[in-house]
């Protein structure tokens, strides 16, 4: 006996050239069959469909659901959006194990954040600081380290320690490109390539660097595309919201707490000050994001400046500054050789709420702009192979049951399937608990907290078993 059948779905599946109305079997969390008319009886739960579209569980290789510019109401968000694993971007780490049995049965790995005065002692930490803050994340469940550099920079050098330090420790190293020389735009981009060489860096979010801050948006897209062709070490996503996500928290200096959002502001034309994020919010320039039940959203003007208020500032928000042509431009654009310039598509979401990889990208779909298979090679296949999920991103026989179901025509997640268990209904959040991927330096640790998990190996460096790069 199968323990669920998906009868009746439109199989997509480019990894193993499965294309197709098919029902699929699922035992012990994992594929055990997919062919047409599979007998209910075979089954001890059966679920019907109407040809809706089944494909490789969706993976989202940038989000934030704890912590710094999260909450747990991104874990919710997630599963109704399709997304069945996700890369939380942020830390801090002990918050996402505090809460992910709570996480609705979706998958979940973490990095720790770089940030001067709180991780590290400063921003320009030695390399045996560096080193020292890696292991302590990683022994804490961590698959590595994120610097966040648009938004607390580190200096170029101090930067350079903590990336080399993840990589000799075998650490996932994650970049949100800037440091104390360049900011969070196509120089910072140009200096990551320059510093990192040929060591393997996700470099987040490349359609934020192309909003035309230094040169026109379409320059700014060209050389972002050579600076990672030339760069073939570093992974990276974007993202295709307007939307960006970041803090409005005021310091004890009376100074935005992040570079980023004061850079922003001058691009909008407000002060890069208390004053200025103030008026930007009063006048729906700029949104804050509040928590109602299990959803973020946004709200502007006098209200959203109440609660600035009333929350001493330290609260999330953003602003829709990602130009519509970098976003297209970036998800399409090809290497030489044929595959994706960036590797990735993801949202930078999570309880930012613009999880819009299905809406948004089928819509790509739709339009022509990219394939169906391309759409599952970028939000499934590749993240997987970035990670090293060797069981994820496909639906052969014996692959991990993770498996998103869409409603093509409409652009939306018709549900979520994670190792078998249905986490998602036409909307309906119903799955329970929560799987933690991290390395073997945190399974102690993990174990010790009595959390589901599953160890990676990221010794290899980025893609090890892909077909695309």
């Amino acid at each position: 006996m199968f323990d669920l059948l998906l009868k009746n779905v439109r199989v997509e599946d480019p990894i193993n050239n499965v294309s197709g109305r098919y029902d699929i079997a699922i035992e012990n969390k994992k594929i055990a069959d997919i062919q047409q008319n599979i007998s209910p009886a075979c089954a001890r739960k059966v679920l019907y469909f109407n040809g809706e579209l089944a494909i490789p569980g969706i993976i989202d290789l940038h989000v934030h659901v704890c912590g710094n510019f999260g909450n747990q109401s991104g874990f919710a968000m997630l599963a109704r959006s399709g997304v069945c694993t996700a890369l939380n971007m942020a830390g801090p780490t002990a918050d996402l194990l505090a809460h992910i049995h709570q996480a609705h049965g979706l998958n979940f790995a973490t990095v720790e954040d770089a940030s001067p005065g709180q991780t590290l002692c400063s921003s320009d930490p030695s390399y045996s600081e560096a080193t020292a803050f890696v292991n302590t994340a990683m022994e804490n469940g961590a698959i590595g380290i994120k610097i966040l550099g648009g938004h607390y920079p580190l200096t170029p050098e101090g930067s350079e320690h903590v990336i080399r330090a993840a990589r000799n420790n075998a650490g996932y190293a994650a970049w949100h490109a800037g440091t104390t020389t360049h900011g969070s735009n196509i120089e910072g981009m140009r200096e990551v390539c320059e510093l990192v060489g040929d060591q393997f860096v996700h470099l987040a979010h490349i359609n934020s660097y192309c909003r035309g801050q230094i040169r026109h948006e379409l320059e700014e897209v060209r050389e972002a595309q050579e600076l990672l062709e030339k760069h073939p070490s570093i992974v990276s996503e974007s993202y295709i919201a307007a939307s960006n996500g970041t803090s409005f928290l005021i310091n004890k200096n009376g100074q935005l707490a992040s570079k980023n959002t004061g850079v922003t502001l001058n691009i909008l034309g407000y002060e890069n000050s208390a004053a200025g994020i103030g008026q930007a919010i009063l006048d729906g320039v700029a949104f804050v994001f509040v928590q109602y039940g299990d959803e973020t959203v946004r709200i502007t003007g006098k209200e959203a400046y109440r609660l600035w208020e009333e929350a001493g500032t330290n609260i999330g928000g953003g602003f829709d500054v990602n130009p519509p042509i970098p976003r297209i431009a970036l998800a399409v654009a090809r290497r030489k050789n044929g595959t994706f310039t960036v590797d990735c598509l993801a949202t930078d979401g999570g309880s930012i709420p613009r999880n819009v990889l299905v809406s948004e990208g089928l819509a790509l779909v739709a339009a022509g702009v990219l394939s169906l298979k391309d759409y599952i090679r970028k939000t499934s296949w590749n993240p997987s192979r970035c990670l090293n999920l060797k069981n994820k991103g496909h639906l052969g026989i014996g692959a991990d049951a993770d498996i998103s179901i869409l409603d093509f025509h409409h652009q939306r997640a018709c549900s979520t399937i994670v190792g078998g268990q249905v986490c998602m209904m036409n909307g309906y959040v119903c799955g329970s608990g929560g799987t933690l991927i991290t390395t073997e330096r945190g399974r102690k640790h993990v174990e010790s907290l009595n959390i589901q998990y599953e160890c990676i190996d990221l010794s290899n460096g980025h893609l090890p078993f892909s077909t695309n790069r």
